[in-house]
């Protein structure tokens, strides 16, 4: 009887245990870091020792060397505006995001 017990015991401790492993929320990126970047934006790209500054204007859409093709919640993928080079940046290689007002304000 008591092996009985045991082992419905640990059946509902792993089925619990499950249901808490894949009830979690996917893992995000820190709110406020790659929330301003978004798909098919230009953006200037500067490689600074070995991280990257992403650089975008805060109105309009003048061209700047690159574009985003996807933002991920720890990378974002850049393609040049020829369209033949594409690299995919992971979060802890980005140094800054920049953004360039216009007019000053």
């Amino acid at each position: 009887m008591n092996k009985a017990i045991g082992g419905v015991v640990i059946t509902l401790l792993l089925v619990i245990g499950a249901i808490r492993v894949f009830a979690q929320a996917p893992a995000r990126h820190p709110d406020g870091l790659l929330t301003v970047l978004k798909a098919g934006q230009a953006i200037a790209l500067k490689e600074v020792g070995d991280k990257y500054e992403i650089s975008f204007f805060q109105k309009g859409d003048l061209p700047l060397g690159h574009k985003i093709i996807e933002v991920g919640g720890d990378f974002v993928v850049v393609e040049d505006m020829a369209g033949t080079r594409e690299m995919r940046i992971p979060v802890f290689s980005i140094k800054a995001i920049i953004l360039l007002k216009i007019g000053g304000k």
